[in-house]
């Protein structure tokens, strides 16, 4: 097994008893992010000839992703993860030194990079003198008035109704835009180790 070096590890003590007829290797690996809704990754992996546990992999979700030969005709090599989504398709690689196995690569996907939106905030100054101009302002217009008996319909009614508040506001209380940035991911990222 090979390991980024960037990447923290640590070997674990085999769980199992001494006397287990398998040859068991325990890797303990955290990643420094792991991505989001994301709790715990599982990947078994190695020579898992007689490996037939459909209880385990239902319990964990795991899944098969080495699909080819890796010895003669048999896929005898395995790779079982809970992420199958989140690798790329298993790649044959030739033997090591004097084994009869091929070995298997397998690479994460690369991750797709979202656009940063910039966020339009509009906001009004609501002092209370402003209110009162406001409060004042609706007080004043005579909605009964022609403009409303006018129009026949209710939605053009509405569009009157909304169209003399609209009026005040933006004369009266008029509205400040903002643009709202992203945070800046690496930033957060050092704050938050």
């Amino acid at each position: 097994m090979y390991i980024k070096s960037s990447i923290p590890f640590t070997v674990l003590e085999d769980p199992e008893d001494e006397k287990c007829s398998f040859e068991v290797l325990w890797i303990k690996m955290r990643p420094t992010r792991l991505p989001r809704g994301i709790s715990s990754i599982i990947a078994v992996l190695g020579d898992l000839n007689h490996l037939n546990d459909p209880r385990r992999k239902s319990n964990f979700k795991l899944k098969q992703i080495v699909h080819f030969p890796t010895r003669g005709q048999n896929t005898l090599d395995k790779i079982l993860t809970n992420l199958q989504d989140y690798y790329d398709t298993p790649v044959e690689r030739p033997a090591f030194g004097l084994s009869d196995h091929s070995s298997v690569e397998v690479q994460p996907k690369q991750r797709v990079k979202t656009s940063q939106t910039i966020q339009t905030v509009i906001s009004r100054e609501l002092r209370p003198s402003n209110r009162v101009a406001m409060q004042t302002y609706l007080y004043e217009v005579d909605v009964t008035a022609a403009m409303i008996r006018a129009m026949t319909t209710c939605k053009g009614k509405v569009s009157m109704l909304q169209t003399i508040i609209k009026t005040g506001l933006d004369s009266i209380l008029p509205a400040d835009e903002a643009q709202n940035f992203p945070p800046n991911r690496t930033t957060m990222d050092k704050f938050n180790r």
